[in-house]
């Protein structure tokens, strides 16, 4: 059966490029789902589904819908849209999804795709994608291809004749050569988090676990790899935690360059799964210096990771309510814990001799962090660094023995 791509915008005033692609879909044997998302002037005559259609699935007339300010109606046909489009993909009407239009257009395609499964193709062409503008918007933690149009979508034109080709063909390859994830049933996998500060002793970590059979999933914990490492979690992808860096936690609890991944270390807890806990990363907050110099950053101890980005010391105050933060959320979980401290530091620049090296810091972290953790749960020193084998090999031992 030949794969179906859906193309997703606005045909009110896109319909030229939508057919278009729907076109190059046709000569390469492959069908085309033409999803409508014009919130003034529909064209049930060229979709597949319409906006009256996705509206009416989530009980709006649209004669009530019409009434609306424009900015209502944006909302409400996201909102709709975000539902309905992950119905129509369960429900086999296609494989993949391209949307072609300008930032609402891209926007609201985006809002629908985060609610697809990962591997689903997806891709985003539009010309508000580059500039000062934020690729989180589109992307979220989705595996979502973006693609800038140089050209604005105002017609077709030797310009956007080339863009649309190049974007139907990359989305076209992913739809044909598409498969789903698939877990392999014979191998647990064990989710790692991981910073450049702490990369080092995290993949030896990972290589000890291969070693044993496991498959590992490493996630870089910079805002958006901890969302995605605790979806997985919660979709049963992820068999045990091994959390080597919590730096997204330090961001949210006072700010920096890592923030967006708030909630860390709760999946797995509610989930049930083992979580193996060492504190990589959580003694340094970073900061885009480029834009924003934050209050007390003369103060701290400081390391540049480069000419924008600088990674400085927690203060001992800031380690004590890291500690008891840490603690509330390992004793919060459901299934095994256990807790690995590193003696040595916390970050590569941690290490005695580094340029973050503060061991009455690390201190007061690992202190609050076992005075005000449950009792029933075991806490292992090591007298190394984060990035040493000796820690290393420790971590993968305990999260390999609770499985």
């Amino acid at each position: 059966m030949a794969k179906t791509l859906a193309l997703i915008s606005s045909l009110d005033t896109k319909s030229r490029e939508i057919l278009f692609a729907a076109r190059l879909l046709k000569e390469k044997g492959l069908g085309a789902f033409i999803i409508d998302i014009s919130a003034k002037n529909p064209r049930p005559d060229l979709a597949s589904l319409s906006s009256p259609e996705i509206l009416k699935r989530r009980g709006i007339e649209w004669k009530d819908f019409d009434t609306l300010d424009r900015a209502s109606r944006i909302e409400q046909l996201s909102q709709s849209l975000a539902v309905v489009v992950p119905e129509y993909y369960g429900g086999g009407c296609f494989d993949g999804i391209l949307s072609i239009g300008g930032g609402q257009n891209a926007r609201m395609a985006a809002g629908a795709m985060k609610n697809l499964p990962y591997g689903v193709p997806k891709v985003i062409v539009s010309p508000l994608v580059s500039g000062k503008r934020e690729l989180e918007q589109y992307v979220f933690d989705r595996d979502v291809m973006v693609m800038h149009s140089v050209a604005d979508f105002s017609g077709l034109n030797n310009m956007t004749r080339m863009i649309i080709t190049n974007a139907v063909n990359a989305a076209a390859g992913m739809v044909e050569g598409y498969g789903a994830f698939v877990k392999n049933p014979d191998k647990k996998t064990i989710g790692v988090s991981l910073l450049g500060i702490t990369s080092r002793g995290a993949v030896s970590a990972m290589e000890e676990l291969e070693a044993k059979g496991f498959e590992t999933m490493g996630f870089h914990a910079n805002g958006t790899g901890g969302r995605c490492f605790e979806n997985l979690v919660r979709d049963g992808i992820i068999d045990a935690a091994l959390d080597m860096n919590l730096h997204e936690l330090t961001c949210e609890q006072f700010g920096g360059y890592c923030t967006g991944a708030n909630n860390r270390l709760l999946a797995a807890g509610e989930k049930g799964i083992p979580v193996v806990f060492a504190p990589g990363g959580v003694d340094v907050i970073d900061y885009y210096v480029a834009e924003h110099i934050p209050l007390r950053f003369e103060e701290r101890q400081k390391i540049y990771h480069n000419a924008h980005v600088c990674h400085t010391k927690i203060f001992k105050d800031e380690a004590e309510k890291l500690g008891e933060v840490v603690a509330g959320r390992l004793n919060a979980a459901k299934g095994p814990v256990a807790v690995i401290l590193p003696q040595k530091g916390f970050c590569e620049a941690g290490a005695p001799g580094g340029k973050l090296y503060n061991p009455e810091v690390d201190r007061c972290f690992m202190n609050s962090l076992t005075e005000n953790l449950d009792k029933n749960i075991p806490v292992n020193k090591v007298d190394a660094n984060i990035n040493d084998p000796e820690c290393a090999v420790l971590c993968a031992r305990i999260t390999a023995d609770f499985l």
